[in-house]
């Protein structure tokens, strides 16, 4: 974090739409917007969820749970043939678990099969086969 980054303060963008990326169908609208999205920087562990899907990743949704049972992160489902999808997560220290579903019941196994992957600094945390049928809940750490 650069030290001379305003500190505690509200961040002002200046977000500026070139004519030719407007549509002409909604220039001339008031109501016309653009969002920009701020990640702040990961003061815990950063991690990152791998996924390499089967075929039909709409079937594929998940959830991360921490040890009180909160839900901090959950996703999917994902368009169908989709390969991959990468999450980064900023989590604490502390144990976890990801509940991974699939609708049809038979995991990440057709036509391919697929995985989950957790990653910290390039390090496996954790590794979740596809072949899990309709469900598969894991535990993991970090820190500590």
């Amino acid at each position: 974090m650069k030290e001379s980054a305003p500190q505690g303060e509200p961040l002002k963008l200046n977000v500026v739409l070139d004519e030719a990326q407007i549509s002409p169908y909604v220039a001339g609208y008031p109501y016309y917007k653009a969002e920009v999205f701020v990640t702040p920087p990961c003061q815990h562990n950063k991690v990152f969820l791998n996924f390499t899907f089967d075929g039909y990743a709409s079937e594929t949704t998940w959830v991360i749970k921490d040890s009180n049972g909160e839900s901090f992160a959950s996703g999917g489902p994902y368009a169908d043939g989709q390969v991959t999808e990468v999450v980064e997560l900023c989590l604490e220290d502390g144990a976890y678990t990801i509940t991974v579903n699939d609708a049809y019941g038979d995991g990440l196994t057709y036509p391919n099969v697929g995985n989950i992957v957790l990653t910290q600094d390039s390090e496996e945390i954790l590794f979740i086969n596809g072949d899990f049928g309709k469900t598969t809940t894991q535990s993991f750490s970090l820190g500590d």
